[in-house]
């Protein structure tokens, strides 16, 4: 099944040592978040009745994903990093509810990241959440490995 392959996407973007798997397992998470199909509330009255369920995202696979995501933006790696970060834009864009979440839930537990991410959700509305940080990629985001 198509959708199992996400635990493992998971698994390897969290635990495997070689930079480049992690890197392709955010992207290819990415991916899925933005072409999926998905079970939002407001477009079931809009569903095709032929479409196979099995085959759309459901509201707890976008939280995990975007669990492991926020997880994978303090990532030793940069390239890993700045996926993840594509990834958690796709969330914000895409499922919002799922994207507030995340956030309060304590994924990522680097305060002033947490802060300026929430800071840029509110200038951007729905736009790009990073484009309103001025240097992501040079803040100190291996800081969540530590707390």
């Amino acid at each position: 099944r198509v959708k199992s392959s996400l635990v493992i996407l998971l698994e390897k973007m969290r635990s495997d040592k070689n930079r480049s798997v992690r890197e392709d397992c955010a992207r290819y998470l990415r991916c899925v978040l933005e072409t999926w199909p998905w079970d939002d509330e407001s477009s079931q009255r809009n569903v095709n009745i032929t479409s196979r369920k099995e085959e759309r995202l459901s509201v707890d696979s976008a939280r995990q994903v975007g669990n492991g995501l926020g997880r994978a933006l303090s990532d030793p790696a940069q390239p890993v990093r700045n996926e993840a970060k594509r990834g958690f834009q796709v969330l914000f864009q895409r499922f919002r509810s799922v994207w507030n979440e995340v956030m309060r839930a304590g994924v990522i537990r680097d305060v002033r990241l947490r802060k300026t991410l929430l800071e840029a959700a509110a200038k951007a509305d729905g736009g790009n959440i990073f484009e309103d940080i001025a240097s992501l990629d040079d803040m100190s985001l291996n800081s969540l490995g530590q707390g």
